[in-house]
C-alpha cells in the first residue's frame, strides 16, 4: 500500500459544504473529496466552513489522488495567522470582525462582537465575580417573575414605579413628591411633617382625633391611626 500527499487550494465546495475539490499545484484538480473536521461524534461536532482558496492537504490511498481525504488548516497569505496571536493567546476571528480569544498570561478572556449576542440557558445560571462588575447599555430590560437585589443601591436617575411600593424599613428622611417644587415629606424625630399644602379627599384619622375633609373635628376611641 502506497500514499500521495499532495499540497492545493480548494477550487470548489460541495452545496452540503462536506465535501470540496483541490486544485493541485502541478496543475491537476481532484473530484469532491470528504473534509477532515476537527471533531464530528456524538460528544461534539465542531464545524467550520469550508471556502474557497483554503490550503489544505490531500491524503490519497493507493497513489489515487480522488480516493482520499482533505486536511484543513494551513495558515498561508491568502489566511494568515492574527495579528493579535501570541504563545499565550489562543484567538477566532471571524469574516465579519468579531473576535474571541484568551490569553493564559494575563487571564483575560475578550469578546468584541460585531452583531448581536443570544445566550439561551434551559437550566439555572450562576454567574460570580470577584471584582467589580459594569455594565453599560443603551437600554435595559430585565423580566422575571420575582428579583432580589441584595446590596447598597444608587440611583442617579429618575425612577418610575407602575406599582405599590412596599417597605419594611424607612425610606429616607425628606421625600420630595411631584418634582421639583413639590411637597417635601419629611420624617423628625419620629413625627411626619409636611411643609406644604395637603389637600386629603377623605379623612385624616389620630389616636384621638378625626379632621374630616371639611376640616371639622371628631374624637374617636380608635386605636392606631394612619
Amino acid at each position: 500500500m502506497s500514499f500521495l500527499i499532495e499540497v492545493g487550494l480548494i477550487s470548489e465546495v460541495s452545496a452540503d459544504l462536506t465535501k470540496a475539490r483541490v486544485q493541485i499545484a502541478s496543475g491537476l484538480a481532484t473530484d469532491f473529496l470528504p473534509l477532515f473536521q476537527p471533531s464530528a461524534n456524538g460528544v461534539k461536532r465542531h464545524f467550520i466552513p469550508p471556502q474557497v482558496l483554503e490550503q489544505v492537504v490531500v491524503f490519497a490511498v493507493r497513489d489515487e489522488l480522488n480516493s482520499g481525504i482533505i486536511l484543513r488548516g494551513w495558515n498561508y497569505d491568502t489566511f494568515p495567522i492574527p495579528n493579535a496571536a501570541s504563545k499565550d493567546k489562543e484567538i477566532a476571528i471571524y469574516a465579519d470582525g468579531t473576535v474571541i480569544s484568551y490569553d493564559t498570561a494575563s487571564k483575560l478572556f475578550e469578546a468584541d462582537f460585531a452583531g448581536g449576542a443570544r445566550v439561551n440557558i434551559a437550566g439555572n445560571a450562576n454567574i460570580t465575580v470577584g471584582g467589580d462588575l459594569d455594565i453599560t447599555a443603551k437600554n435595559a430590560n430585565v423580566t422575571a417573575d420575582k428579583a432580589t437585589i441584595e446590596a447598597e443601591t444608587t440611583h442617579t436617575g429618575n425612577i418610575t414605579v407602575e406599582g405599590v411600593i412596599t417597605a419594611v424599613g424607612v425610606i429616607g428622611t425628606t421625600v420630595t413628591v411631584g418634582g421639583p417644587g413639590g411637597s417635601e415629606l419629611k420624617t423628625e424625630g419620629g413625627k411626619f411633617k409636611i411643609d406644604r399644602e395637603l389637600e386629603v379627599a377623605g379623612s385624616v384619622k389620630s389616636s384621638n382625633l378625626v379632621y374630616d375633609k371639611w376640616g371639622a373635628i371628631r374624637t374617636t376611641t380608635s386605636g392606631g391611626g394612619n
